[in-house]
């Protein structure tokens, strides 16, 4: 019964997304909630409806919904309430998607945002997820706890964040996020764990749904109600498993494969900190950015696809190798990243002059003449840039 029951999480996620989204759709250009473009960062050319992740979350909610009843119904199922996401967490979830439908329709300020975020980490917190990377080192006292909770604070609200810079071109972040699901999936596959396997398949069901009407040219944006959503979600689905026996590989094999988002933020934070900008200061110098400028718009997502596949892997031989063979990998892919990011100008002194000068991109996404050098204070909205 258990192989059947993820199919149907996987198909009931899948239907319900692709039923839900042109509903949604439809809803938002009534109620006029749609995404403007700006002439600045924003490189789509028309309104476009950008409350989405609305359509993904109640997806990922009818799956999560049809396995519970089957446990009800089944109660043999092989891994029992270990196949589902602790009940706190789901709620979490469902807090942090109303945030950022929230911040969707309205503009919330960034630091309430934060706020927020941290707050949604309390339900993951209280409902057993965090880690424990210390506890054995400070002795597993008061200190440790705190360490243990602050880290696992910074995880939460870093990939929640890190899912939202990348959310910047049709069907980017959606496929991303669903590629590393698959590979977490697999990671804790080859280690013979299965653990919250309903959380990956219903939320991949529901991205794969989602991505019919946001593939490029995008008919409706997830905004930030699906990019934080998916964040807080990835990040739980992350710590939650165990990916190796070493608690060091434990905590860098998940980080491997989310590396993507994982760099795409860390440059993004390495760039504003060496031009002395707010950390929240948006700019059109991402990595998807930068790759836009020698390929098409279709072909930057599907090449970043293809990068996120690479950490993905990576991190599944790391799971299934010895610890000095996993460091070996590492060490391979850390030299491989470091190239790539040469080669896309990341290292040069006039990539440097380009950033200071705040040259974008053009309205159509291709390299040309730039837009004017506009400056937001919040990059924790739905870029979509």
């Amino acid at each position: 019964m258990f192989l059947p029951g993820i199919v149907a999480v996987f198909v009931v996620c899948l239907c319900a997304t692709l039923a839900l989204v042109p509903i949604v759709s439809r809803f938002a250009v009534r109620m006029g909630w749609n995404d403007t473009p700006d002439q600045g960062r924003k490189i789509h050319t028309k309104p476009i409806p950008n409350i989405g992740g609305l359509a993904i979350v109640a997806g990922w909610l009818a799956g999560i919904s049809v396995f519970v009843v089957l446990q009800r119904l089944f109660p043999s199922i092989p891994g029992g309430a270990a196949l589902v996401p602790p009940p706190l967490v789901i709620v979490g979830a469902v807090v942090i998607a109303g945030v950022g439908f929230l911040d969707d329709l309205y503009d919330v300020h960034f630091r309430h945002k934060l706020i927020a975020q941290f707050g949604a980490t309390l339900f993951v917190i209280a409902g057993g997820i965090r880690i424990g990377l210390m506890d054995d080192f400070l002795g597993g006292g008061l200190l440790a706890m705190a360490f243990s909770y602050g880290l696992t604070a910074l995880w939460m609200v870093g990939t929640m964040n890190a899912v939202n810079f990348l959310d910047g071109m049709d069907g980017l972040a959606a496929g991303v996020v669903a590629i590393v699901l698959i590979g977490l999936a697999a990671v804790y596959l080859i280690g013979g764990r299965v653990v919250d396997i309903v959380l990956s398949v219903a939320l991949v069901g529901a991205l794969l749904g989602f991505l019919r009407y946001n593939f490029h040219p995008a008919k409706i944006f997830m905004g930030d109600c699906g990019s934080l959503f998916l964040g807080y979600l990835l990040a739980v689905y992350a710590l939650h498993g165990k990916a190796h026996e070493l608690p060091v590989l434990a905590l860098v094999i998940p980080a491997v494969a989310m590396g993507l988002p994982i760099l795409d933020t860390g440059t993004s934070i390495a760039r504003r900190f060496l031009l002395g900008r707010s950390l929240f200061s948006a700019d059109s110098d991402h990595i998807h950015h930068r790759l836009s400028k020698k390929l098409s718009h279709r072909n930057t997502v599907l090449a970043l696809y293809g990068a996120g596949v690479f950490f993905s892997v990576g991190a599944m031989l790391m799971a299934a190798v010895r610890p000095r063979i996993a460091i070996e990998i590492f060490l391979l892919g850390t030299v491989i990243v470091g190239v790539f990011l040469y080669w896309l100008g990341y290292a040069s002194r006039r990539a440097r002059a380009r950033s200071v000068d705040h040259l974008a991109l053009s309205g159509d996404g291709s390299a040309g003449e730039p837009v004017m050098p506009k400056v937001v204070e919040d990059d924790l909205a739905d870029a979509h840039v």
